[in-house]
């Protein structure tokens, strides 16, 4: 199989799709079966709350205050009154972010393949530095597994590591994957979106395919529904129905990155390529 495709901060799935008329329908992803055909998507509602500060990422919650990655940038922002708003720069390609206890923020470097914690004053501690094959895209999104762990997707050798705050430790929960990128608990296990296997898996007494969703990038839940992003555009219902929500995002035109939940029927979405954050909201009645 070719070498996997790098992933934030590089050219974007879309950008690829602008190379040649007729791309989109040439393209597939690196994958053991075809993606199925979308059904059609429900009338959920897109509107614009910010715009970043060059690249949106990663997107997480402090309390109520909406947390911002700037990958290529390599800032942390803050979002109020529409913008996001510098809170720690200098980082290398910052990807996925958690807000930790003590008033500190957890931040994946996927240029250094590490995960870094930055204290209340600025100072800054490496938790953990993983391995990173030559040609390789470092780690991606990460998320917390209660208050004193952290899931954390080794994206560039297929594996998922829980990292222990406390003791630094790292314990190796799920092998075998090609490209995962987010994992977060739900439905009493871990969930894990492999962005090249074109799945998400659940991880419980072994690794089962949840569900077939094109180039899984980010997952949250609301509602006790579990959602993911779509880098060709999409947001997905993965369970417990696999339904398409919003095609919004389409390819060509845009590069849904980041994903959080914003209330009981809404999530947030970062758009890298259009320097900007969305809201989609009406999911309720998809739901």
């Amino acid at each position: 199989m070719a070498a996997p495709m790098p992933s934030r901060g590089t050219t974007s799935i879309c950008a690829l799709l602008l190379l040649a008329p007729g791309a989109l329908a040439a393209f597939t992803a690196p994958a053991t079966r075809a993606v199925p055909a979308a059904p059609a998507a429900c009338h959920a509602h897109v509107t614009l709350i910010a715009r970043g500060q060059g690249s949106p990422d990663d997107l997480a919650w402090d309390g109520s205050t909406l947390l911002v990655t700037d990958i290529n940038g390599g800032r942390i922002g803050a979002v109020s009154h529409g913008r996001a708003h510098t809170v720690v720069s200098h980082l290398k390609e910052p990807e996925g972010i958690v807000a930790a206890p003590g008033h500190s923020l957890i931040v994946a470097e996927q240029a250094t393949n590490s995960v870094v914690e930055i204290g209340p004053h600025g100072h800054r501690i490496t938790l953990a530095r993983l391995p990173l094959p030559r040609g390789q895209s470092g780690l991606d999104g990460i998320n917390a597994d209660g208050s004193g762990a952290i899931y954390v997707p080794d994206s560039a050798r297929g594996r998922l590591y829980v990292l222990h705050l406390g003791s630094r430790r790292l314990s190796l929960v799920g092998t075998g994957m090609i490209r995962p990128v987010a994992a977060i608990t739900y439905g009493g296990a871990i969930v894990v979106a492999d962005e090249y296997s074109n799945a998400v898996w659940r991880i419980s007494h072994g690794r089962t395919e949840l569900a077939h969703v094109p180039l899984p990038d980010d997952l949250a839940v609301i509602s006790h529904h579990l959602i993911a992003v779509s880098l060709i555009g999409q947001v997905w219902e993965v369970a417990p129905h696999l339904r398409l929500l919003s095609s919004a995002f389409g390819p060509t035109t845009t590069d849904p990155q980041g994903l959080v939940g914003s209330g009981p029927g809404a999530v947030l979405v970062a758009d890298e390529a259009r320097n900007a954050i969305y809201r989609l909201s009406g999911l309720t009645r998809c739901l």
